[in-house]
């Protein structure tokens, strides 16, 4: 509804259909007015320029608009217009709106501009000032108006302003505005009619003092003309005066009376102007509510400016003032508990928070971590797999060497053997040399003495001269013989020097040769210890596969050839295992402070839930509060609505005594005229009033008094109730304040319940995460079992092959072999030699002591051996200790054919024992899963095993070279023969075929192959949990971010103080960095899911066998169960 105020001089009508509209009227201003004037630039109707003033104006098509334009194009409410003193406003219902050549929504109207709606286009003007006429009162009413019109018109402008976009909303105000225009409208009525009935009645208050007036100047006329001369009596003049003395009683009535009116005409002039005043402060505090509060807060502000007309409502005021006063205080309490419980939460958020960090730091540092394992495991793989190339290449050379040595050790066995016969050939010349120089000496010396003798008996014995010459000549013959003999035997004895040299010499390369295997064969043991470190790292949970495979390669060896690689595989084996004992242990120990932590966390996380619950309780109890809160403000509206009724009765009943107040003076001024005029026209002689006169002016005095008093007495309530109506004002602002704090209070309380519900969802899914893992787990235990049956029946296999092994050396062992006693000496000192590459010495030669072994390591690898099924090392090898000695002690032929050669190893599995099963008690020791009995198993056995390493091994001392024979000299002897036993050469060992070391190079590859398939699979489990792990913390923490920021910028509100819209616009950029970063996290989790399947798709189809039917029963666990 419109305001519509009439103005006699001015009349436009716009709506034929509905009559007039009545612009502003202006009585008794003397200001200008402007408006704006439409001319029709292009229209199909018949269209005047129209002039519009200051108000508000809908244009359509529609009959209820005020300006009507009936035309195809033109919407039912196009636009409205509002046009006030400084600008117009157009509000656009309709998209055809233009203004000039561009779409309005809303806008300002300037001179010159083109309005087009739809076909019609219209030209806006300004229109010129005009002068309104002048009264005699000042126009109170008409400036209230204008300023009420004036600031319901900014209110328009600036709540189409504020909610241009909310059409609804637009009409509920306009709906509201209409209702406080038409209860103005009517206020600004009644003042009229009141203003009216003053003129009226100063009107005939005026007409009443004329009277008089021209009644006194008449009698004055009277008074002064001659008359003829009488008697006088005394008693027409006494009531002449007394007449004259009532009417100037009744001019002084009347001259109090008109002043009276001029002090209410004053008064009410003030009236007007306080009316106009707080219509100005109404529009003001109307527009700050309308744009606070909404519709219920202006609809209350109309209602509290017709609560001030109310003067029985006081009572009820003060009541409502310290019930609100009560409740104000009861929400000061309850803000300050919210505020504590708002400490309380932002301590316990800083805390979630410091703890999400932590975590979060946490679950970085191990991402980082696992990213670098992931790394070194993938590099460690390759290097692997190069190393498994390089070590099958260096396997099959060394192989080929070890073949080439034993060749080389069977021709340094012929050449010693031939070397033997020849150092005893040599030693029975020298003695036969030695013979011979006695003998030689032994002549000499009887030469000498029959050459004395000669020359003693010279000159006696002429005649045997010739005969002595003879045997001198003899003798030189002999003494040539000799001397070429001897020649000959030293000769041969540098041969045999030299032999002896080169024999040295071969001897030395060989102990080269032995030394570089040895070498090459430590370097070996390094690489194989550096590789099995390499593989400790490749697979967390399923390593028993890549732990056995290589001893089960080691026992996959069934030749001969092979048992020196066997010995050494074993011994490399027992140092692999020892430091695999003590990753597992402290891997173990690693797992069970996993597992403590995993405990401590499950525990705080408990509490965490357990707080929760405790301030979703208090939540709860708030809701109650704010739902009873809730109520009683209800309550309270249904008391202000039914005391807003009471104020409107009342008001009526007001209006009604204004009426009978305004009839009793009307009633009175009757009187007084009726008084007047019956005293203008009686006759002086009849001046005199009557005693009913006399009673009626008193009585007109009596209500005159009234009237006063009434009068003063309305206004003392006007201003009462106008104090009280502010106080009521300062109250609902402070009312509004602390619900506005309230619903702040709940919408954050809401925000803190929606965060505990995430963080509950958070701590359930760790829950299920973790019970998916201890699944995990599970499943990985058992895989991990049904590869130890695999394991196991391999180990089977190979021991039904070494039983094989052992039928084959007890059918060579019952070949014995012997060497001749005159070479004993020279095998004793070949023996450190073949003590060096681990061979037996003959059974005949006396027993050869074998490297000492330590007590410490030979217990673990029977401990091992027992541990994997295989029978007992020392019970082998004092077997193998036992057999020789046995044999030494049966006598044996001179020649016997030589044993093939035969490695250590190869006797300590000679007899092996067939795979029995532990007893339970072992098993269960292993396998029970008692921590404390593994973990003290492994600590002893990590103890002998460290302990064995640190003891050094006896090694054979180097042979020295037999000591050269000094010269000798020559005795003229005859040579004898010299025997030389015959020699056997010794069998060749027997080779593995091709296609034994290619079936044992497939299993191995088998074996290698299903540990890295196990491993990967494994790892890409483990990250994409992981990965899943930090994406929820990510989220939720990006969460916490958000919630921090809304926090943080509803904080000044609440709490007071400056704005935080920086560290807002920080918190809410790491949270918007953090949403960004699990976004990145998610795509990254969907790809680790295509690379599984993957994998999943590409493993191979052939599947482990497992004998479950043995893991079921007591005692069949393996002591590797524990892994």
């Amino acid at each position: 509804m419109t305001v519509n105020v009439s103005r006699p001089t001015e009349i436009t009508s716009l709506n034929p259909d509905r009559g007039s509209r009545r612009h502003r009227g202006d009585q008794g201003t003397t200001g200008e007015t402007h408006g704006v004037r439409l001319t029709a630039v292009r229209s199909s109707l018949n269209w005047k320029p129209r002039d519009l003033t200051a108000g508000r104006y809908t244009l359509g098509s529609a009959d209820d608009c005020d300006i009507v334009l009936p035309e195809q194009g033109v919407a039912a409410r196009h636009c409205t217009l509002m046009v006030g003193d400084r600008q117009t406003i157009i509000k656009a219902w309709s998209p055809l709106t233009w203004i000039n050549d561009g779409v309005v929504s809303e806008g300002t109207l300037r001179p010159g501009d083109r309005l087009i709606l739809g076909p019609i286009e219209l030209k806006v003007e300004v229109v010129p000032a005009r002068n309104a006429s002048h009264l005699t009162y000042p126009a109170a009413a008409a400036d209230l108006q204008e300023l009420l019109a004036s600031s319901w018109q900014s209110d328009d402008v600036s709540t189409f302003e504020q909610n241009s976009a909310d059409k609804r909303r637009h009409f509920q105000l306009e709906e509201l505005l209409a209702d406080v225009q038409k209860t103005l409208d009517e206020v600004l009525e009644r003042e009229k009619v009141i203003r009216d009935r003053l003129s009226h009645e100063q009107l005939i208050l005026a007409q009443r003092a004329e009277e008089l007036s021209r009644q006194w100047q008449a009698f004055e006329v009277t008074r002064a003309q001659p008359t003829a001369p009488a008697v006088p009596d005394n008693s027409l003049l006494e009531k002449l005066d007394q007449q004259q003395r009532d009417v100037r009683h009744t001019m002084s009535l009347l001259d109090e009376r008109h002043a009276e009116l001029a002090a209410r005409s004053t008064t009410l002039v003030r009236n007007h102007r306080s009316l106009k005043q707080l219509g100005h402060e109404l529009s003001a505090r109307g527009a700050a509510l309308d744009a606070q509060h909404g519709d219920l807060e202006s609809r209350e502000s109309n209602l509290r400016s017709l609560v001030a007309r109310n003067d029985a409502q006081q009572r009820q005021l003060k009541s409502r003032q310290t019930d609100l006063e009560r409740r104000e205080e009861l929400a000061r309490q309850q803000l300050a508990q919210v505020g504590e419980q708002q400490k309380k939460l932002d301590a316990k958020l800083r805390a979630a928070e410091e703890d999400q960090k932590h975590w979060t730091h946490k679950c970085r540092s191990r991402e980082r971590l696992l990213d670098e394992l992931e790394s070194t495991i993938t590099a460690r793989m390759q290097d692997v797999e190069r190393e498994e190339g390089r070590l099958t290449v260096l396997r099959s050379q060394l192989a080929e060497e070890q073949f080439a040595l034993k060749s080389a050790i069977t021709q340094f066995e012929t050449q010693q053997a031939d070397l033997k016969s020849l150092a005893a050939d040599a030693t029975l010349e020298r003695c036969r040399l030695a013979d011979e120089r006695t003998e030689l000496a032994a002549s000499r010396s009887q030469l000498e003495s029959d050459k004395s003798e000669h020359e003693q008996r010279t000159l006696g014995f002429q005649t045997r001269e010739d005969a002595l010459q003879t045997w001198e000549a003899e003798r030189t013959g002999h003494v040539d013989a000799f001397q070429a003999r001897e020649e000959a035997l030293a000769a041969r004895e540098s041969e045999l020097q030299s032999n002896e040299l080169a024999l040295m010499e071969r001897q030395d390369g060989i102990s080269e040769q032995l030394q570089q295997l040895t070498a090459r064969r430590e370097e070996l043991q390094l690489r194989e210890i550096e590789l099995q470190k390499r593989e400790q790292a490749f697979a967390l949970r399923e390593e028993a596969p890549a732990n056995v495979a290589p001893l089960a390669a080691v026992v996959e060896v069934p030749s001969d050839s092979a048992a020196v690689q066997l010995h050494e595989e074993l011994e490399r084996q027992q140092q692999e295992l020892s430091a695999r004992h003590e990753q597992l242990t402290s891997e173990m120990t690693e797992l069970a402070l996993q597992k403590a932590e995993i405990e401590k966390s499950r525990e705080e996380l408990e509490l965490r839930e357990a707080q929760f619950d405790v301030e979703m309780q208090n939540l709860a109890r708030l809701r109650g509060e704010i739902a009873a809160e809730r109520q009683r403000d209800a309550y309270e509206r249904e008391q202000l609505q039914q005391q807003r009724t009471l104020i409107s009765r009342d008001q009526n009943e007001l209006q009604a005594r204004e009426q009978a107040l305004e009839a009793l003076q009307l009633d009175l001024n009757q009187r007084e005229e009726a008084v007047r005029f019956a005293a203008a026209t009686t006759p002086p002689a009849e001046t005199a009033p009557t005693p009913e006169e006399s009673a009626a002016l008193a009585e007109i005095e009596e209500s005159r008094q009234k009237l006063a008093d009434e009068r003063q007495q309305l206004e003392r309530l006007k201003a009462q109730i106008s104090a009280e109506r502010m106080s009521l004002e300062q109250r609902q602002s402070d009312m509004q304040h602390a619900g506005g704090k309230l619903r702040e209070e709940r919408e954050r309380l809401l925000s803190l319940q929606a965060e505990i519900v995430s963080q509950q969802a958070a701590i359930e899914e760790q829950e299920h995460e973790l019970e998916r893992r201890s699944g995990e787990l599970d499943r990985d235990r058992a895989d991990l079992i049904e590869t130890r049956n695999e394991l196991r029946q391999k180990l089977a296999e190979l021991q039904s092959e070494r039983e094989e092994l052992a039928e084959r050396a007890r059918q060579n062992e019952a070949r014995p072999i012997s060497l001749s006693s005159n070479v004993e000496a020279v095998e004793q000192a070949a023996t450190p030699y073949q003590s060096d590459v681990e061979e037996p010495v003959a059974e005949s030669i006396p027993a050869v002591e074998e490297p000492a072994e330590d007590a410490a390591a030979l217990k673990i690898r029977n401990e091992l051996a027992s541990m994997f099924g295989l029978s007992s090392l020392s019970t082998s090898r004092s077997e193998s200790v036992e057999r020789p000695a046995a044999r030494a002690s049966v006598p044996e032929p001179s020649y016997r054919e030589p044993e093939p050669q035969r490695s250590e190893p190869e006797r300590r599995y000679e007899r092996p024992e067939p795979v029995r099963e532990e007893p339970a008690a072992t098993s269960s020791s292993h396998a029970g899963g008692d921590d404390e009995s593994v973990e003290s198993y492994m600590k002893r056995l990590l103890a002998r095993t460290r302990g064995s390493s640190t003891e050094e091994k006896p090694g054979a001392a180097p042979a020295s070279p037999p000591p050269k024979p000094a010269p000798v000299p020559v005795v003229v002897a005859q040579p004898e023969p010299i025997e030389v036993a015959p020699v056997v050469p010794p069998k060749k060992v027997r080779k593995m075929n091709h296609i034994e070391r290619e079936s044992i190079r497939a299993d191995l590859h088998s074996f290698r192959e299903l540990a890295n398939h196990s491993a990967r699979a494994a790892v890409a489990k483990s990250k994409a949990t992981q990965k899943s792990s930090i994406l929820r913390s990510m989220l939720m923490l990006s969460g916490i971010g958000w919630i921090t920021a809304a926090g943080l910028l509803a904080a000044p509100t609440l709490l007071g103080g400056e704005p935080m819209l920086t560290e807002a616009l920080a918190v809410g950029g790491v949270s918007g960095l953090l949403s960004l970063m699990a976004g990145l996290r998610v795509w990254e989790i969907k790809r680790m899911a295509k690379i599984t399947r993957r994998q999943a798709e590409t493993a191979p189809a052939e599947s482990v066998a497992p004998a479950a039917e043995d893991e079921t029963r007591p005692g069949n666990e393996s002591p590797l169960s524990f892994l």
